[in-house]
């Protein structure tokens, strides 16, 4: 237990999952870490909630799938030390206590708020591993165990490692082991999803081409010498940008089958497998050309031809907004999701 994990956890509104997400992480068999909260949400609500469960002051039950990896709760009040993030910025020094919280000072999206606390972790220089967790996920007890032993095991030149992720409410079935990026119509696939484990994908090597952003778990090497995550995306395709940037620079990334996850999806945009909130298909369509603008430009042809199906698919569903926001999007793919309206900022 000499190697020493920073787990960041960004949370958007979403403070129910966030403690349950804690809870099991304090269950670990595993106990050199320090767990980094930042919250991205508007107003002081969401983490207060969290604030007040930390420290005993709450009458909220969790409601979960897993009783046996939440319960029974830690003992409150928690180690908690609570940051601004200008200030938190600033710092160069470690904290002795068990839980960071960090106050953004906007919502800089997935790969803003997480690199906040990457930010962190170099400069301290007093984590080994950084482990980017979905605030919406439980774990098992030795899911951080395992990932330690399986970093350490690795390859020296091992970027990112991956978990098995699976379906929150669907326990038995897997989310994915890995994803897919297919550049000539930018879309992306899931590695396993929907199937039942049966430990299809734990001995044979198979191709995958990023670690699901679920669960990213990384030296703290790699991004020195890679660098941070890509803040342009503010949503999505983050983690192909990182998994392309890594290989460039001879980073491979790998999947470690016994570290057992399982995740929401969606909890933070609103969106579900078969249904995407306006702001999931905002930055789907923009991240996407983004994308290939950057490394794959040679595909635009064909990635636009692809988009004629999200057209049909809003105009079956009668999303005729959708429509309108698509359009804005083609015409500045650089703009961002403007909140309450389909349009851009």
């Amino acid at each position: 237990m000499d190697n020493r994990v920073s787990i960041v956890l960004v949370n958007f509104k979403g403070e129910k999952d966030t403690i349950e997400c804690i809870e099991s992480i304090l269950k670990s068999d595993y106990i050199n870490y320090q767990i980094i909260v930042v919250d991205n949400s508007e107003g002081e609500a969401s983490l207060q909630f969290i604030q007040n469960w930390l420290a005993g002051q709450s009458q909220h039950t969790i409601d979960t799938f897993f009783p046996e990896l939440i319960f029974p709760l830690q003992n409150k009040p928690c180690s908690v030390r609570l940051f601004r993030e200008d200030e938190f910025r600033l710092l160069s020094q470690t904290f002795s206590e068990n839980i960071l919280l960090v106050k953004s000072s906007k919502n800089s999206g997935f790969a803003g708020g997480n690199n906040i606390a990457i930010e962190y972790c170099l400069r301290t220089q007093s984590f080994d591993f950084i482990w980017l967790l979905n605030n919406d996920t439980v774990i098992k007890k030795d899911t951080l165990h395992v990932l330690v032993r399986f970093a350490t095991n690795s390859p020296q030149r091992t970027g990112i490692i991956g978990s098995k992720l699976f379906l929150y409410k669907e326990k038995e079935k897997l989310q994915a082991v890995g994803g897919r990026y297919f550049p000539w119509f930018g879309i992306v696939k899931e590695v396993g999803y929907g199937e039942k484990d049966i430990g299809q994908w734990d001995k044979d090597l198979f191709q995958f081409d990023y670690v699901v952003g679920a669960s990213m778990f990384m030296q703290s090497e790699f991004l020195n010498e890679v660098g941070l995550m890509e803040e342009d995306y503010f949503l999505y395709y983050e983690e192909i940008d990182w998994a392309i940037r890594g290989r460039e620079k001879g980073w491979s990334e790998s999947f470690c089958p016994e570290a057992i996850i399982y995740h929401k999806q969606g909890a933070s945009t609103g969106s579900k497998r078969n249904f995407n909130s306006a702001i999931s298909d905002f930055y789907s369509v923009r991240n996407r050309i983004l994308l290939a603008r950057k490394y794959f430009p040679y595909t635009l042809p064909t990635l636009y031809l692809s988009f004629g199906l999200f057209i049909f698919n809003r105009l079956r569903l009668g999303q005729f907004s959708r429509i309108k926001l698509f359009f804005k999007v083609i015409i500045n793919p650089n703009g961002h999701f403007k909140k309450g309206s389909p349009e851009l900022f």
